[in-house]
């Protein structure tokens, strides 16, 4: 997990030499840089997407099974009241 945020931060830094490199005119073509940059913050965009896709995907499981258990208890609890009603009405 370490690894993308240091990717994520080295794409970044990337990115940022880049644009500097672009306004200050040390590349060869304005065209040239447009497309690093553009590549640079596509793959800082891949990146921070796959840094953080398992942790949501984990939040999102994690709300999933919590909501199932939920539930389940509450059916639970309607199945024993309903027994219980017919328990006391065959009485």
């Amino acid at each position: 997990m370490k690894i993308e945020y240091m990717l994520a931060f080295l794409g970044g830094v990337e990115l940022m030499a880049l644009a500097n490199a672009l306004s200050l005119g040390l590349l060869p073509c304005r065209l040239l840089g447009l497309i690093f940059m553009l590549a640079a913050l596509a793959a800082a965009a891949l990146l921070g997407y796959s840094a953080c896709y398992k942790h949501l995907r984990k939040a999102v499981d994690r709300r999933s099974y919590h909501e199932g258990v939920c539930k389940g208890i509450r059916i639970g609890r309607a199945e024993r009241q309903s027994e219980v009603q017919r328990f006391l009405e065959n009485e």
